[in-house]
């Protein structure tokens, strides 16, 4: 492995030829906590002092190197917060929000890790709550990936902008045996802007089994597939014999 990341190295060095390099390295955050007064509820009224009220609290570092020629190597690390009790946020990952490194090219931009899904982008993109408050288009329309709107072990490469098009292209492996497609996802999406106009199209996979799943038993697993606006959410049948 160390290897080819050297090899890899190399070769950016050799595309990026004389120019000097230039880096950056930026820390930032976002922290957002307010009262809330519920009612409606079973339980009845209640106040409560909540975290990420109109956008989750967050703290990140992110960086870039510029090569030379058009290209650059950039990374992200960003944690989720939860600021009322101090918590990790994403169910208590580190970097639960994204964590990726990548290549910037002059055709586009190629990143690993985990990351934000190309059906995510499209929809806050047209969100006018930016994925927050009450309405949060979330509320109406399904999410995509895993822990709402990101995919871990996930390539994407998003192109540089031709003539008003750009589009993405994501893909994750379950990462269980060989050949097994339990949790594989893959989605992309298509847009175009021309001045005030702003048009995009966002399609997520996700195939729900695990890779036990796959492996089956002496019974067959039942198709767990269905479509919602812009979005599969699908779980293939197996049958296998234990």
């Amino acid at each position: 492995m160390r290897a080819h990341t050297l090899g890899l190295a190399a070769g950016i060095a050799l595309l990026a030829g004389p120019a000097t390099a230039q880096s950056s390295v930026t820390i930032f955050g976002l922290l957002d906590v307010g009262l809330v007064h519920e009612s409606g509820g079973a339980a009845g009224a209640s106040n409560k002092l909540t975290s990420g009220i109109s956008n989750g609290s967050r703290l990140g570092i992110k960086g870039v190197e510029e090569l030379g020629n058009g290209w650059a190597a950039l990374f992200m690390l960003e944690s989720g917060l939860q600021l009322d009790t101090g918590a990790t946020g994403q169910g208590g990952v580190l970097f639960g929000r994204q964590s990726y490194v990548g290549l910037r090219t002059p055709a586009g931009t190629v990143t690993v890790g985990r990351q934000h899904t190309p059906h995510f982008d499209t929809l806050v993109l047209a969100d006018p709550f930016s994925s927050g408050l009450t309405g949060d288009a979330k509320n109406l329309l399904p999410s995509s990936g895993e822990a709402s709107t990101r995919m871990t072990n996930s390539v994407k490469f998003s192109s540089v902008n031709i003539g008003g098009w750009q589009g993405e292209l994501a893909f994750a492996s379950g990462e269980g045996n060989a050949g097994s497609r339990g949790g594989r996802q893959f989605g992309g999406a298509l847009g175009y802007t021309a001045g005030a106009l702003n048009v995009r199209l966002g399609y997520h996979y996700r195939n729900t089994d695990t890779p036990a799943q796959q492996r089956g038993s002496a019974a067959a697993h039942a198709t767990r597939c269905w479509r919602q606006p812009m979005i599969w959410v699908c779980s293939r049948p197996t049958w296998a014999m234990a």
